[in-house]
């Protein structure tokens, strides 16, 4: 459902999120435009792979490493590589991302995680580009980050049909679980949920109207004191950026300036 992703950015501006794309660890050119929201430019695999455990680590930033220490063979350490955690993201907003990206994976495109028997606690997300040149998925645990691409090098059509579900979960499934009877056997508690943060709250909302009364039920989780209204006689509150509404001015672009 691209709207949603399209009336945010327009919400927030597309100026804002090049910025927490960059503090992500994102380093390709990445223009300010609005198609962003339906991923209108090009990063690099393991970068976004990297961006994704900010959400797996509660908001900070890991940076990827590729070999943890280097000993002779007398076991005399030569070289360490320890990681490094900056706070990028606000623990509150990556546990609720994390948990709307679980939805991907228990009911969403996702689900063949499930049907072909991974029952592990997993949020995560797949990618489909236009003639399906690529596709991708990005799954994580709240120990375990893992992403799949499939596509060619000269960028040429893979078929008709092969999304980021059809072509990727194939073989990111059986990784995941070979990595995670690894942890089992380790020790590892491979059950443990990813672990809510204080401030987050649930209620019940409509998902027609997105509010606490209408039609069709749902249970949520938000920020505490961004719960939405009991009722409202318009749905300006869904289709109205906040900058357009009157008396909301909290998410101003960086190319903004309040009168």
């Amino acid at each position: 459902m691209n709207v949603s992703a399209a009336k945010l950015i327009y919400d927030v501006g597309p100026q804002n999120v090049v910025n927490i794309a960059k503090n992500f660890g994102l380093t390709t050119k990445i223009p300010p435009y609005m198609s962003l929201s339906v991923g209108a430019c090009e990063v690099i695999p393991y970068e976004l792979i990297s961006a994704f455990a900010i959400l797996a680590n509660n908001g900070e930033r890991v940076a990827p490493i590729y070999y943890t220490k280097i000993t002779d063979h007398k076991g005399k350490v030569l070289e360490e590589n320890k990681p490094e955690k900056v706070r990028v993201l606000d623990p509150k907003i990556a546990w609720l991302m994390t948990n709307m990206l679980k939805s991907v994976v228990d009911h969403g495109t996702a689900f063949p995680i499930r049907a072909w028997g991974f029952n592990n606690p997993c949020a995560g997300k797949t990618g489909t580009t236009d003639d399906y040149r690529d596709a991708w998925f990005i799954g994580y645990t709240p120990k375990l980050v893992l992403g799949c691409w499939a596509g060619f090098d000269n960028n040429k059509e893979m078929g008709s049909g092969m999304t980021g579900a059809t072509a990727t979960l194939p073989f990111w499934i059986p990784i995941m679980k070979k990595a995670t009877f690894n942890q089992l056997k380790a020790g590892e508690d491979v059950d443990a949920d990813f672990v809510k943060p204080d401030g987050i709250v649930q209620m019940t909302v409509s998902q027609v109207t997105g509010y606490q009364r209408g039609g069709s039920p749902i249970s949520e989780y938000f920020i505490q004191g961004t719960q939405p209204p009991l009722k409202s006689d318009s749905l300006k509150y869904n289709v109205l950026p906040s900058r357009l509404r009157p008396g909301k001015d909290r998410f101003l672009t960086v190319h903004e300036k309040k009168e």
